[in-house]
Parts: structure tokens; C-alpha cells; sequence
């Protein structure tokens, strides 16, 4: 009763010492079992409110810095464009970040019904690909796409698969050098759709591949302002797996990352 009494008080490091192998053993092992993902579900959290606070942190002491600056005259006059391009980029950066977080909570508080309908994911990719030209041109970016069916119709929600393919291409275009390269494919099975998109560039470390979709997690901690909010991935899983369907990844440093994810196919 006392174990029971300070874990529903948030004191998730109590276990019960029992070794016997009747019931009331495996009334222990549950115990101590649930004891184990409550203070896990706990560390997460803990770990979850403060990236939120450092990630709000960082561009807000930008803002303020900069503001400061240029109202008590620090900042030269000649300067205060260039430090307002800064401030504008760092409101943007908290925009998204707002808005991915409120993305998050909906989606796992089940507040975000999705709105099943049948589509042409190759001409959603299609749309994607347009809005993303300009910036790979700049990089000198060469896209392959190969579509084995010239239509690939499948169930899911529109507009939350177009989000996905947006941050799949917009981290593609991010990791990749200049002069790279970015494949994107489709093609169908029986009841499948599948579609993938790999990259020529600098790879995921082997040791942070299986954490690459957790909230906040950034393989590359020294280069944060390339990173985005760290939370594009997780809504990524988040949505698919809301699909019933998988996303998965493979990657090799110095060689690139290649995501590939399933879709319910429409047979007509």
C-alpha cells in the first residue's frame, strides 16, 4: 500500500521485492513492470518540457538582444536591416516551432481526425517537387524521380501526406551538398502504395539512426541552426503511423539517407 501510495505521488523509483512464482510474484513482476514505463513515460516528459524551453530560449534571447541593441544604440544604424533579418528569421523559426508542438498534441490527443479520401500521390509529389525547384537549383541539387506507374491512387489524408513529403524533401535538400543528388519514387503493390526519397548526403551516425524520429533528437548538436525545431520527424512517424502504415530509414555517413513509407492503395 505504502509502494502504491508514493508512486501515485510521482516517486516512480520504488519497486517491490518479491521473487516468489505464485500470483502474487507476478502481481510483483506487473508492479514493478508498470513502475519501469511510468518513470520512463516520466523521463520523457522531464526531457520534453525542457527541449521546449531551450528551443523557445535560443531565438527569443536573439529577439531580445537585437531589439535591445537597436533602441539604446549598440547597434549602428547602417547594421539594424541585417539585424532585423535576423529577428524576422528567429520569429519564424518560433512560429514553426508553435505550430509543430500544437501539430504534435492534436495528433496524439486524437483532436486531429484524419480526412480519408483517394488521391494521386504521384501528382501530390509532383506539387512538392515545384515548390522545392528553386532552392535545389540554387544548389545545383539534381533530382531523379522515378514513378513506376504514371498514377499511383491511394487512401490517406491530403493534406497531412503533403506534409510529410514537404519535410522529406525540405530535410533532403538541407543535408544534401551542392552538386548532389535527390532521387524520389513511387510504385505499387497489391494493397500497397510505396513511395521513397534518398539523398546523396552526409548521412546519419549508426548510433543515432534508431533515435532519429524522438521529439528533439538532433544527431548533429554543433550545427542546431540546420537542424530546424527537431520535431519535423516525429510528426512525420506520427502521421503515418496514424495511417496504419510504416516509415522507415537507412543511412550511411558520408553516402546519404533514404526514407521509404507505405500508403493504403486505392484499387479502382
Amino acid at each position: 500500500h505504502g509502494l502504491s501510495r508514493a508512486i501515485a505521488h510521482g516517486d516512480f523509483k520504488k519497486r517491490v521485492k518479491l521473487e516468489s512464482k505464485d500470483e502474487i510474484g507476478e502481481l510483483a513482476e506487473s508492479f514493478n513492470n508498470m513502475a519501469d514505463e511510468l518513470q520512463r513515460q516520466e523521463e520523457l516528459r522531464s526531457g520534453f518540457v525542457a527541449n521546449v524551453s531551450h528551443e523557445l530560449r535560443s531565438p527569443l534571447t536573439s529577439i531580445h538582444g537585437f531589439a535591445q541593441g537597436m533602441l539604446d544604440g549598440t547597434i549602428e544604424t547602417d547594421d539594424r536591416e541585417k539585424y532585423l533579418g535576423i529577428i524576422l528569421d528567429e520569429t519564424t523559426r518560433l512560429k514553426k516551432l508553435i505550430r509543430e508542438l500544437l501539430d504534435l498534441s492534436q495528433f496524439e490527443s486524437g483532436n486531429f481526425p484524419l480526412n480519408i479520401q483517394g488521391f494521386d500521390i504521384n501528382e501530390r509529389i509532383r506539387r512538392v517537387i515545384i515548390r522545392y525547384i528553386d532552392r535545389m537549383e540554387e544548389k545545383g541539387i539534381e533530382l531523379e524521380v522515378d514513378f513506376r506507374q504514371e498514377h499511383l491512387m491511394v487512401r490517406a489524408d491530403v493534406d497531412r501526406i503533403e506534409q510529410v513529403l514537404i519535410n522529406l524533401l525540405d530535410n533532403a535538400i538541407k543535408f544534401t551538398d551542392r552538386g548532389g543528388t535527390i532521387k524520389l519514387w513511387s510504385h505499387g503493390s497489391k494493397d500497397q502504395a510505396i513511395v521513397g526519397i534518398a539523398d546523396s548526403g552526409q548521412g546519419i551516425p549508426e548510433e543515432d539512426v534508431p533515435y532519429i524520429f524522438e521529439r528533439f533528437y538532433k544527431s548533429d548538436k554543433s550545427h542546431t541552426e540546420k537542424m530546424g525545431t527537431g520535431l519535423g520527424l516525429s510528426i512525420i512517424k506520427t502521421i503515418i503511423e496514424q495511417h496504419g502504415q510504416s516509415i522507415n530509414v537507412n543511412s550511411t555517413v558520408g553516402k546519404g539517407t533514404s526514407f521509404v513509407f507505405t500508403l493504403e492503395k486505392e484499387n479502382i
